[in-house]
């Protein structure tokens, strides 16, 4: 009954210091600027910059991580507290919290408002967490496999990828004649608009679809290109929590030994030992990099921070990043400093591909070269 207690307020600490994570952030990192929903720092000793990363937003607030440093820093609300005050001692943390949130254990009516604000600010989490998994897959289902001939083949064309160079269409691309788009809309007063749109499954470890990925397009008025980017601004969007899986976009090829003749590479999970994988950014670029090397298996983690917290399988012994061309010092290339570290880290051999120079990535290398 105590253990399941203590479990019980470390959940209200941990909801009050996620309910104040702003003025928590001044707190601790007062030489820290808040850039949209996040609050960024140089590090966890508060210094000025923005290599580190705190959520003060909306979903997730108190969740952070330290972009620059070699390890996998990152945690929540209490996490944070622990390192930046007391070299990671979560039982110094609690009591500060206890402290700087006022609960005082003398006050049972006040633990007990509290407790409950945090049990159902957890439930709300967990239940918008579902339906957005639920959202994601209903998508991928009402989604028509075949890419041939839609808004989405001639959109990919235009970015000179020919699918039916690859032989088959990977499974992990459909396309929706007319999916919902509520960019600058009300909910409450407006109805969305509905636009075409390439969509991709993306899977955790356990090869789940736990989020889909939307490129909404409309026609196109440049000479020779059909279809393209809707003119959002966002017309890229994920919906569902991704953190760790990726767009299984191509398998690779491999040669049965016994024959010669060449075949698809077995599902990820199935990997050979010593295995290796090309890990883009973007479909974009992932699908420019199978049709140029279709014997390589290639991965989209959707987003350089995402990248960075990838979950593959321990056959997978080099990791090739296809890396963009940013600037040195961004943020961009911070986090992929991070990723490169974070594979590292298990053990794997890590390889940087770029573009040449003057090019954004390879498809753009495609696009204009």
């Amino acid at each position: 009954m105590a253990n399941q207690r203590r479990v019980h307020d470390i959940g209200v600490i941990v909801g009050g210091l996620e309910d104040n994570i702003s003025a928590l952030c001044r707190e601790l990192f007062p030489a820290g600027v808040k850039e949209g929903n996040e609050y960024r720092v140089g590090s966890l000793a508060g210094e000025k910059g923005r290599s580190m990363a705190i959520h003060v937003g909306a979903g997730r607030p108190g969740v952070w991580c330290d972009y620059g440093g070699r390890t996998d820093d990152r945690g929540d609300a209490l996490d944070l507290v622990a390192k930046a005050l007391f070299r990671g001692n979560k039982a110094e943390a609690i009591t500060w919290a206890k402290g700087w949130l006022g609960l005082d254990a003398s006050d049972p009516a006040g633990l007990k408002t509290q407790r409950r604000r945090a049990e159902q600010k957890s439930r709300a989490q967990k239940e918008g967490s579902g339906r957005n998994k639920k959202k994601a897959f209903a998508i991928w289902l009402a989604a028509q496999e075949k890419l041939k001939g839609t808004p989405a083949d001639w959109y990919l064309k235009g970015r000179g990828i020919d699918l039916s160079r690859l032989g088959y269409q990977p499974r992990a691309l459909r396309f929706h004649p007319g999916l919902d788009n509520w960019e600058g809309l009300d909910p409450k007063r407006d109805q969305p608009r509905r636009l075409p749109a390439l969509v991709a499954a993306i899977t955790n470890a356990k090869g789940e679809t736990v989020a889909v990925h939307r490129t909404w397009l409309q026609p196109s008025t440049q000479p020779g290109v059909f279809w393209q980017k809707a003119d959002l601004k966002d017309p890229k969007m994920t919906l569902g929590r991704y953190v760790g899986g990726a767009i299984r976009l191509w398998r690779g090829e491999a040669m049965d030994p016994s024959t010669g003749e060449v075949k698809r590479a077995p599902a990820l999970k199935d990997a050979p030992p010593r295995s290796s994988v090309v890990i883009a950014e973007g479909i974009e670029d992932g699908l420019t990099i199978a049709l140029a090397a279709p014997e390589y298996r290639v991965l989209v983690a959707v987003s350089l921070a995402n990248m960075g917290s990838l979950d593959l399988p321990a056959a997978i012994a080099q990791v090739i990043i296809a890396a963009d061309n940013d600037a040195p010092g961004s943020r961009a290339a911070e986090q992929l400093d991070r990723a490169v570290a974070h594979f590292q880290s298990q053990g794997r051999t890590v390889r940087l591909a770029r573009a040449p120079q003057g090019h954004k990535d390879f498809n753009d290398l495609v696009k204009h070269g």
